[in-house]
């Protein structure tokens, strides 16, 4: 959510994909793909109010991956406008491209440490042929 005063617009994307997630071609077009980093990056360029939330989807093929715990993603804003395009200040946002500055708080809408431009996300794997 959005807590904030003034609207945003611009809101510039990375998705830090880890090993076991594959990027795939049909993102493209929303998504532009970095490989050589991992990396995919987008632009919501509507306009979100104060207060609003949007969500931004993007299709990974998972594949096994020897490291159990790399199956947690992390998406984060890098950047973003004033609906007239200046800079965006957000009280509870430091918006870059560094995934391992952020604290480990995730969608904590009272708690002053959770910056809303980190969200990370563990995929939880099942193992069904039991």
């Amino acid at each position: 959510m959005r807590r904030s005063s003034s609207p945003a617009n611009n809101i510039e994307i990375i998705d830090f994909l880890p090993c076991g997630y594959q990027y795939l071609p049909s993102n493209d077009g929303l998504w532009s793909y970095d490989a050589s980093k991992h990396e995919a990056t987008t632009i919501i360029t509507t306009v979100l109010p104060a207060g609003a939330n949007q969500t931004v989807s993007m299709e990974v093929t998972v594949q096994n991956c020897p490291d159990s715990l790399s199956l947690r993603n992390v998406a984060e804003i890098t950047d973003a406008t004033d609906d007239e395009d200046n800079p965006v200040e957000d009280i509870d946002s430091t918006p870059d491209d560094n995934p391992n500055n952020d604290p480990e708080i995730d969608d904590e809408v009272t708690d002053k440490d959770d910056e809303d431009d980190n969200d990370p996300h563990q995929l939880e794997i099942f193992d069904l042929a039991l």
